[in-house]
């Protein structure tokens, strides 16, 4: 008995063209940074889901064992045109938002007093030079 029922039909699958339009909708292929991909993805999928909801488009990490060896993870991102085009846009702010070292507004909040903890070193040795008076 053939069981090619148990293996579902390619059309499951996304198309492996890249980028492709077929009618209104369309697929474009972004090359992520091995170490980006993470920040896309998120923390169990949360913002690569969060992405998804917010803009209509699917999204999806293509894990091909040539792309193992590259320094770059492709992301596909499906769907309407217009909703392929602002998931794109948002993807590249989470990209070119750490290209920039820390994290704009939490990482800049915190460090703005370099020097404070040399100058509260000289304030926790004040109280044992008080004791001498008598």
């Amino acid at each position: 008995a053939q069981q090619q029922q148990a293996r579902p039909p390619a059309q499951q699958q996304p198309p492996r063209q890249t980028p492709q339009q077929s009618g209104s909708a369309n697929e474009v292929e972004i090359l992520v940074p091995g170490n980006k991909v993470g920040l896309v993805i998120g923390k169990g999928g949360e913002t690569i889901k969060k992405l998804q909801d917010e803009t209509g488009a699917k999204m999806w990490v293509v894990q091909d064992s040539r792309s193992a060896e590259s320094t770059h993870k492709p992301l596909r991102i499906g769907g309407d045109p217009k909703k392929v085009a602002e998931a794109r846009r948002r993807v590249m702010e989470i990209i070119g938002e750490e290209d920039q070292g820390t994290p704009p507004a939490r990482g800049q909040q915190q460090r703005p007093q370099q020097g404070g903890p040399r100058s509260q070193q000289p304030q926790q040795s004040a109280p044992w030079s008080q004791q001498p008076q008598q």
